[in-house]
Formats: structure tokens, C-alpha cells, sequence
């Protein structure tokens, strides 16, 4: 088993042929998202970074200041894992906003119309909404979708 091996001992196995083998089966397997263009990333990366200077002047309570500073990071993350795993880091990061935001709806209900709150839902939408797009698999995307029209009423 060479799975745990280096590379370099590993890659003296490695036939031409091999690679002419991988190279086909990239074209038979079925791709299971589409790609996110650099446009939708920025205007996501944007919308975060508008959502954090808006922080800087808010007068909301200190518990909802905290849950805003932890959802900022977690889309970043998300953004900045998505070359790695794709639209799944996007949604993972969605799943648990969501948990988060249901949990704590209560105090989102109290400050529901400050700038912040708006500005977060409009973030969670857009990754939401772009992650659906390249995620294929209708199940999700229709999950996702449900998940964040309950939430409307909170945001």
C-alpha cells in the first residue's frame, strides 16, 4: 500500500500511462458543482466588509456585537477555504450561522431593525443564494433555501 508513502516513493509508480487513465476519468465523472466566479466571492467579500464597518459605530447589545464579529469570520473562512473545498465550505458555513441565528432569534428579534442585523442578512443571502448556484445537488440548494426563508422574519 503505498497511500502513506512520500511522493517521490510513490510517483516512481506512476506510469504514463497512468496519468492518460486519470486524465479520462476526470472527463466521465460527473461534476457535482459549478465553479464561483471571482465576482460573486468579491461581492460576498464586500458585503462582509461593509457589514464590519458598520459594526464600528452600532449601538447593539455587546451579545449581539459578539454573534455579528463570530459570522463575519465564519464567512471569511468559508471564502477563504472555498479553493480548497469548494461550494460545501460555503454552505457548511451557512449551516451553522443558521444553528446560531435560530438559536439566538430572541435577541434578534429585539434589534431587528438596526443597520447590522440588516446588513447580516443580506451577507447570509448572498452566500446562501451562491452556494446554491454551485452546488448541483437540488436537495441542498432546497434546503438551504427553506432554512433561510424561515429566517426572514427574524432578519
Amino acid at each position: 500500500m503505498l497511500l502513506g508513502g512520500a511522493w517521490n516513493q510513490v510517483k516512481q509508480y506512476l506510469l504514463r500511462e497512468t496519468f492518460v487513465a486519470l486524465a479520462f476519468c476526470t472527463e466521465i465523472i460527473p461534476d457535482e458543482e459549478s465553479n464561483i466566479s471571482e465576482e460573486a466571492l468579491a461581492e460576498i467579500s464586500n458585503l462582509v466588509a461593509d457589514l464590519r464597518s458598520s459594526m464600528e459605530d452600532a449601538n447593539i447589545s455587546p451579545r449581539l456585537h459578539e454573534l455579528i464579529d463570530h459570522h463575519i469570520s465564519l464567512i471569511e473562512r468559508a471564502i477563504a477555504e472555498y479553493p480548497i473545498a469548494g461550494a460545501k465550505a460555503l454552505r457548511e458555513a451557512a449551516r451553522t450561522g443558521l444553528g446560531e441565528l435560530i438559536e439566538v432569534r430572541e435577541v434578534l428579534k429585539e434589534e431587528k431593525d438596526t443597520p447590522s442585523v440588516n446588513k447580516l442578512g443580506t451577507a447570509w443571502k448572498r452566500v446562501n443564494e451562491t452556494a446554491d448556484i454551485a452546488l448541483k445537488a437540488e436537495k441542498l440548494s432546497q434546503l438551504g433555501q427553506k432554512a433561510w426563508a424561515f429566517l426572514e422574519d427574524i432578519l
